[in-house]
C-alpha cells in the first residue's frame, strides 16, 4: 500500500493557539472514553475514523493525579478494547524507565522485540 497524500496543501506554517491537541484523536483522558464509539469521530458508515498506526495519549490516572501512557493501534478490529484485554488492538509505546519496546542497541544490533 502506497502512501495517501494529504488533501490539505500548505507552503506556510500552521499556529496552534490552544491547548488541545489539534487532532482530537490522540489525546484520551480514560480509556473509557477511548473504547466509547460515540466519543469518536464517525464516518457516513457510523464507524469511526481510525488508521493502523493512530497514536494516542491515555490517562490511566485520575483527573488530580495524571498518568499518561502512550499506545499505538496495531490491529483496527480490536480498537474498541483496553489494552491488557484479550483481543485488543492497542500496544504500549515505551514503558517503565524509559525503555521502549522497539529500542535497538546500536552497539550490536540486538532488539528487545
Amino acid at each position: 500500500m502506497s502512501k495517501i497524500k494529504g488533501s490539505y496543501k500548505s507552503a506556510d506554517n500552521i499556529e496552534v493557539i490552544t491547548s488541545h491537541p489539534l487532532d482530537p484523536r490522540v489525546k484520551w483522558d480514560s480509556w473509557d472514553s477511548l473504547t466509547t464509539p460515540s466519543d469518536w469521530p464517525i464516518n457516513e458508515d457510523n464507524k469511526p475514523y481510525l488508521y493502523g498506526g493512530l497514536i494516542v495519549s491515555v490517562n490511566e490516572g485520575t483527573s488530580e493525579n495524571q498518568d499518561w501512557k502512550v499506545y499505538i493501534l496495531n490491529d483496527i478490529n480490536g480498537w474498541n478494547k483496553r489494552y491488557g484485554v484479550e483481543g485488543s488492538g492497542w500496544k504500549p509505546i515505551g514503558g517503565g524507565g524509559g525503555e521502549s519496546p522497539f529500542w535497538e542497541d546500536e552497539t550490536t544490533g540486538d532488539s528487545d522485540e
